[in-house]
């Protein structure tokens, strides 16, 4: 039965390293071996986990970390979160764009003893990029409007 040690200290972590900017308690509060896991790549370390803190930091200079929820259940601490700030630095292949962006993200922390050894994130990238004012730019469009796969791939189904 959880005993809320482990959602303080990831509470710990997402108030005071991620909007704090607290980075002399990664080492407190992080396992040596972390692994984060996010939108299919894999952050191994206390010394990448700091680069990506610093980075958002830097960027976003105002970040603000609202927990919305924190439970835990069979060992895992679950934690949705709005994050906001203004974009200062530069993201997703833009210029600066000194805009607001808020974000609704999730996360999951797998702890060992008192530290967090893996999580898992996701987050609307798209929605960021939205509020930003960037486009996607879609592959060429099937007749009548509708995107489709390359021919290759629609002759291997079976479709001319």
């Amino acid at each position: 039965m959880p005993n809320g040690h482990n959602e303080a200290t990831v509470r710990r972590y997402l108030e005071e390293v991620w909007e704090q900017g607290q980075l002399g308690l990664i080492d407190q509060l992080i396992a040596e071996d972390y692994v984060r896991h996010h939108g299919g790549r894999i952050r191994r370390g206390r010394a990448a986990l700091r680069q990506l803190v610093e980075r958002n930091r830097n960027t976003y200079r105002d970040l603000d970390v609202t927990i919305d929820e924190l439970a835990e259940a069979n060992g895992i601490v679950a934690a949705r979160l709005t994050v906001t700030g203004t974009d200062q630095g530069g993201v997703m292949g833009l210029d600066p764009t000194n805009r607001r962006v808020s974000v609704t993200c999730m996360g999951f922390f797998r702890l060992a003893g008192d530290q967090i050894a893996e999580s898992w994130h996701c987050l609307d990238e798209f929605h960021v990029l939205q509020q930003l004012g960037g486009r996607i730019t879609l592959a060429a469009s099937e007749p009548g409007g509708q995107a489709g796969p390359p021919a290759q791939a629609r002759r291997r189904r079976g479709r001319s």
